[in-house]
C-alpha cells in the first residue's frame, strides 16, 4: 500500500448522470467527515469512490486510483459481462447479500465486498425527493431501460399503452440519459410499473408496487445474455407479472393493478435491498468507505 491519502473524493464527472451521482453524494457526505471533496475525475492523493464502472477502466494504469465502487444505479444487470472491469477496484459496494453471494460465488474475496444499501434512495425515502402523480385514475408508469429494447417500447408506445389511458393514468418516465425525471421519485402509490430490465422493478417493488413485464420481448435474449445474474433470477424464476404472449399485456397490467404485489416480488426485493438499509444507506456506505480509507489508501502496483 502507499501512504494514507489525505481525504476522500466522491467522484461526479457531470453530464447526463449528474443528479443521478449527486443522490448517492449528499447522501454519503455528511456522514464521512470534513475531508471530503466532490471533484469531477479521480486524483493521487484521495481515496477515490467511482460511481461508474468506466471510469476505472479508461485510466492508463490498471488499478490506478481505483479505490471504491459503488454502482450509480442499482448494480443489478449484466454482473457476467462488468466482473473483469468491477474486480479492478480493492473495494465493492454491494446493495444486500443476494449480490454479495452472487460475487463470492464468483471468487471475489470477500474483504473487497461492503454492504452500501442503495444510497440514492434515500432522499426519496426519506421523503425528501417524492414528488407523487396526483390522479383520480390507478397509476400506471412505464419506465424502461435504456438498453437495446429501449427502441422497440418507444416506437410501439401507443400500440403498448393506447387503451389503457381510459381506465389508468399512464406516465411514462424517460431514463435520466436522456431526461431529467427519476422514477422513484413518482413511483411511490401507482398501482403497476411496466418495465424490462431497469433498476425501477427495483424502485417499484421497494415501494410495494408490482411490476409488469414485456416477457415476449426480453426474456429469451436477457436469459441468453445474463442467466444466472441477480436480475436473470427474475425471469428464470418468473418473479413478477410476465406476459410471454403479446394478446395478454393488457389484461395483465389489470390483473397486476387489481392483485397488487406478489410476496415473491416482496421476498426478492428483501434479499437485494434489506429493509434496514432503507434510508439509511449513506450512513452504511460512509462506514465502510471510512473503514477502506482508514485501513490505509489505494492498490499500490
Amino acid at each position: 500500500m502507499t501512504n494514507k491519502t489525505q481525504g476522500i473524493n466522491l467522484i461526479n464527472p457531470g453530464g447526463w448522470y449528474s443528479m443521478v451521482v449527486d443522490r448517492f453524494i449528499c447522501s454519503i457526505a455528511p456522514h464521512v467527515g470534513d475531508e471530503w471533496a466532490r471533484l469531477p475525475a479521480p486524483v493521487s492523493n484521495r481515496f477515490n469512490v467511482h460511481f461508474f464502472r468506466e471510469l476505472g477502466t479508461q485510466l492508463k494504469t490498471r488499478r490506478q486510483f481505483c479505490d471504491m465502487y459503488i454502482a450509480h444505479g442499482w448494480f443489478q444487470k449484466m454482473f457476467s459481462t462488468y466482473l473483469t472491469q468491477i474486480l479492478q477496484f480493492q473495494y465493492i459496494g454491494v446493495p444486500g447479500p443476494m449480490v454479495r453471494d452472487f460475487l463470492l460465488a464468483r471468487g471475489v474475496k470477500p474483504e473487497k465486498l461492503i454492504t452500501v444499501g442503495h444510497p440514492g434512495m434515500d432522499s426519496v425515502i426519506n421523503g425528501q425527493e417524492r414528488n407523487p402523480i396526483v390522479s383520480d385514475k390507478p397509476i400506471i408508469v412505464a419506465a424502461f431501460s435504456h438498453s437495446d429494447f429501449r427502441d422497440a417500447w418507444d416506437n410501439r408506445r401507443e400500440e403498448l399503452l393506447g387503451n389503457l389511458a381510459e381506465d389508468f393514468h399512464v406516465e411514462t418516465v424517460i431514463h435520466p440519459a436522456y431526461g431529467y425525471q427519476l422514477s422513484r421519485d413518482i413511483i411511490q402509490g401507482a398501482a403497476v410499473v411496466l418495465s424490462d430490465i431497469s433498476g425501477t422493478i427495483l424502485e417499484a417493488w421497494t415501494f410495494g408496487v408490482p411490476v409488469v413485464f414485456p416477457a415476449w420481448g426480453v426474456c429469451d435474449r436477457f436469459l441468453r445474455d445474463a442467466g444466472g445474474t441477480p436480475l436473470g433470477r427474475v425471469y428464470e424464476e418468473s418473479i413478477g407479472y410476465h406476459v410471454h404472449d403479446r394478446a395478454k399485456w393488457e389484461s395483465t397490467i389489470r390483473q397486476a393493478a387489481e392483485e397488487g404485489i406478489t410476496q415473491a416480488e416482496i421476498d426478492y426485493v428483501n434479499a437485494y435491498f434489506p429493509i434496514e438499509l432503507r434510508g439509511h444507506s449513506g450512513e452504511a456506505a460512509a462506514r465502510g468507505i471510512l473503514a477502506a480509507y482508514e485501513a490505509g489508501g489505494r492498490w499500490s502496483e
